[in-house]
C-alpha cells in the first residue's frame, strides 16, 4: 500500500485518505499534549490561547510523520484538511481543560498492555491512545484513566455495555482497563473521544451511566466470559477453517492472502 501511493496521479481512495486523516490527527494531539506537558508539566487554562498557537506548527510535524507513514500522495487531501482538523484539536482543548479541573495529568501516550492468561493458554496484548494519571484525594496512590480517540463514530452504549444476555459486542476499552489492572493500575474511567463530534463517550467512571469502575463489573463479567471462548476456539483450532461471508469478509485486512477470496469477492 505505501509503494503504491508514491505512484503519481493514482488514485488513493476515499478509505485510505480518511484513515490517513485520522493517523494525522492523533498524532497532532499526542504531540499537542506532550509538549503542553513538557513545558508546563500539566494543563494550564491560562495557557489555552499560548496552546491555540502551537496547534499551527506542530500541524506541519504531525503531516510531515504521517507521510513518511502512509506515503507523499497523501498529502493534498491531508494538507486540504488542515483547518478542518485545527478546529477539531481545539474542541479538544476546551475538554482538557475540563479533565485537568478534575484532577488528571496528561500522562502517556501509545502504551502497550499485555496480560497472560495462563489458564486459557492465550495472552492478550494492546495499545491504548493515552492512559492519563492522577492521585486519589488523598495523593496516597495513582489512578488512571484510559483515552481512546476515534476519528468519527464512536462505539455505541448497546455495543460497549453488557445486553440483557450478558454479552459485549465492543470490548477494546474493557479489555485495556482489563490489561492496565492485571499491571497494577487502579482505573477509574475510561472513554472514547470522537475528534469529528468533539465529544467524549464515557464507558465508566466520571458519574455517567457506569459512574464508576465497581459499576462497570457486569461488562468485566461479560469480557472474561468471552475471553474463555475465544481460547477454546484458538486451541481447538477451529478458527482456521475459513468460512466466508458477507459480514466476515467485509472488514478482513488479509484478502490479498487468503483464497477464501475467491468467494467473498463475489459476495
Amino acid at each position: 500500500k505505501w509503494f503504491a501511493s508514491c505512484v503519481p496521479d493514482l488514485e488513493s481512495g476515499a478509505g485510505t485518505a480518511n484513515t490517513a486523516e485520522g493517523s494525522l490527527s492523533h498524532a497532532l494531539i499526542r504531540m499537542l499534549l506532550q509538549r503542553i506537558q513538557e513545558t508546563d508539566g500539566e494543563f494550564v487554562p491560562e495557557r489555552v490561547d499560548a496552546y491555540r498557537g502551537w496547534i499551527d506548527e506542530i500541524f506541519d510535524v504531525a503531516l510531515a510523520q504521517t507521510l513518511r507513514q502512509q506515503g507523499p500522495a497523501l498529502e493534498p487531501s491531508l494538507a486540504a484538511a488542515k483547518l478542518k482538523i485545527q478546529d477539531r484539536i481545539e474542541r479538544l482543548l476546551a475538554f482538557e481543560e475540563a479533565f485537568s479541573a478534575e484532577g488528571w495529568g496528561i500522562g502517556d501516550f501509545e502504551v502497550s498492555l499485555a496480560m497472560p492468561l495462563e489458564s486459557l493458554g492465550v495472552a492478550l496484548q494492546g495499545r491504548a491512545d493515552r492512559i492519563a494519571v492522577g492521585t486519589s484525594p488523598d495523593g496516597a496512590s495513582r489512578r488512571t484513566a484510559i483515552i481512546d480517540y476515534k476519528k468519527g463514530a464512536t462505539p455505541k452504549k448497546r455495543e460497549f455495555l453488557a445486553n440483557a444476555d450478558g454479552m459485549l459486542r465492543d470490548f477494546q476499552l474493557a479489555g485495556y482497563a482489563a490489561m492496565a489492572e492485571g499491571a497494577g493500575d487502579k482505573v477509574e474511567e475510561a472513554l472514547y473521544w470522537s475528534i469529528e463530534a468533539g465529544k467524549a463517550v464515557y464507558v465508566f467512571g466520571s458519574g455517567k451511566e457506569r459512574p464508576d469502575r465497581d459499576s462497570f463489573e457486569p461488562e468485566r463479567r461479560a469480557f472474561d466470559e468471552a475471553l474463555g471462548s475465544a481460547a477454546a476456539v484458538i486451541k481447538a483450532g477451529t478458527f482456521l477453517a475459513a468460512t466466508p461471508g458477507r459480514d466476515a469478509c467485509r472488514n478482513c485486512a488479509a484478502k490479498a492472502l487468503c483464497r477464501a477470496l475467491y468467494s467473498s469477492e463475489r459476495l
